[in-house]
């Protein structure tokens, strides 16, 4: 989970755009404060400008210290939404492999209902019972697999992009 996280950070392009909000408010904000430049001797003395000059600096400063927030909000959620769609993609696995094993086990119960069936010691609505259990089943299973592909996009693009290998997972499980 660490390293989903630490490759959202370098290379997430949300945090990479407020990153530059970030960068992009502390050259304004030094800028601001040092913009009186003067070449040659003036006696400037005032008594009270009222306000004109430090108060582009509080601004800018602010303004920087605004973008950080945001920036460290962004971050904070990012984590947190990296380890919802890791979660889903875990029990994803987990949940379609059982589900695969369920999806086995209701056809077996169809073909020994049918079998049964044939030998007359099961009624239809038995042999029809377990079809609509297996087709449950199945209909479980695609969705689960459902699930589990789009947590691993979400994963994958909160993270910084999708990958060749990953697109050809996701085909792989689309063909199941």
């Amino acid at each position: 989970m660490e390293d989903w996280i630490e490759r959202a950070e370098l290379e997430s392009p949300e945090l990479r755009s407020l990153g530059a909000q970030v960068e992009a408010a502390r050259h304004t904000s030094i800028k601001t404060r040092y913009s009186n430049k003067f070449i040659g001797l003036l006696l400037n003395i005032p008594l009270y400008s009222g306000g004109h000059v430090s108060s582009p600096v509080r601004q800018a400063v602010a303004g920087q210290q605004r973008a950080a927030e945001a920036l460290e909000a962004l971050r904070r959620d990012l984590g947190v939404r990296l380890h919802r769609e890791f979660r889903g993609v875990t029990e994803g696995t987990l949940r379609a492999k059982a589900l695969e094993q369920a999806v086995r086990s209701a056809e077996q119960v169809v073909l020994s209902n049918r079998r049964s069936f044939e030998a007359g010691s099961r009624t239809l609505p038995d042999v029809l019972n377990a079809e609509q259990q297996k087709v449950s089943a199945q209909r479980d299973l695609a969705q689960a697999r459902f699930v589990y592909l789009v947590s691993r996009i979400r994963l994958q693009a909160l993270s910084g992009g999708a990958k060749t290998e990953v697109i050809e997972e996701i085909n792989g499980w689309l063909a199941r």
